[in-house]
């Protein structure tokens, strides 16, 4: 909903703050936010609620983040009324009619799906172009994880080269976007990270074998190793992970414990 909507559905009225009526207690740090401080105390101590008034910053002109119109009305609310509210807050207190929430994780997740019997989320879906022409660097991130996973679907050690030679030269689109050059700079550093293991990254592209088996294997060692195994002495760990990791052998296990059960414990 936009902040004219938001006016318009909650019947909004402007508001005179007087001069004298100053909230007491709040960061003297200078940013965009601090002309709107008077009108948020003001409206908060009429009562008004937060959702509210979020969006009626936003439509006087705040051109910030939502988060800190948040953050302003969390401190005011905190050190002139004493009373906590949590930022969920923002968009559980007041139901607006045919609001959609799509989270970053839902944003990520849909971009990095490519098997396409996975179900994907229908809002997103819907509204992606809107999404697109609202924020550019999702177009970018998109065309990034695309032409990575492209190197590992084709099995092409020669698209790894040329991706590095795309990302680490190549500059963003639009050079006015400050997400798209942190964009390019995480790229470049995730670059760096490529090259000093080059060659068993080529090897995981070009061969079908992989280290999935060992890494299972040992990430299952690492969880009994950290849970407690007895008077947490070698002999009771080995015991644990060797039961553990036979399970799917034909040797006789119990006769085995019962063997390295002789062997004294110590702490």
């Amino acid at each position: 909903m936009s902040p004219v909507t938001a006016k318009k559905y909650y019947n909004l009225k402007e508001i005179d703050i007087p001069d004298e009526e100053k909230p007491k207690n709040y960061s003297s740090k200078i940013s965009k936010i601090n002309g709107y401080r008077n009108m948020v105390y003001k409206m908060l101590k009429d009562g008004i609620n937060p959702v509210i008034i979020k969006e009626y910053v936003k439509y006087k002109g705040f051109s910030g983040t939502d988060s800190s119109i948040e953050n302003l009305i969390k401190r005011i609310l905190l050190n002139n009324f004493k009373k906590k509210l949590h930022r969920n807050s923002f968009l559980e207190k007041v139901q607006i009619p045919g609001l959609i929430i799509i989270k970053r994780n839902d944003l990520l997740k849909y971009i990095t799906t490519k098997n396409p019997k996975t179900k994907k989320d229908k809002n997103i879906d819907k509204y992606t172009y809107l999404i697109k022409d609202k924020y550019p660097i999702i177009n970018e991130i998109i065309n990034v994880y695309d032409d990575f996973y492209n190197i590992f679907k084709e099995k092409n050690i020669n698209f790894l080269d040329n991706f590095i030679i795309k990302y680490e030269t190549t500059a963003p689109n639009n050079q006015d976007d400050e997400n798209i050059e942190n964009l390019k700079s995480g790229i470049q550093g995730f670059i760096k990270s490529i090259k000093k293991d080059i060659t068993p990254i080529k090897a995981a592209i070009s061969f079908n074998e992989s280290s999935g088996f060992v890494e299972g294997n040992n990430n299952k060692f690492k969880l009994i190793k950290r849970i407690l195994y007895g008077r947490c002495n070698l002999v009771n760990l080995f015991k644990k992970c060797f039961s553990i990791f036979s399970l799917n052998t034909s040797n006789n296990i119990f006769e085995l414990l019962n063997f390295y059960s002789s062997i004294p414990n110590k702490a």
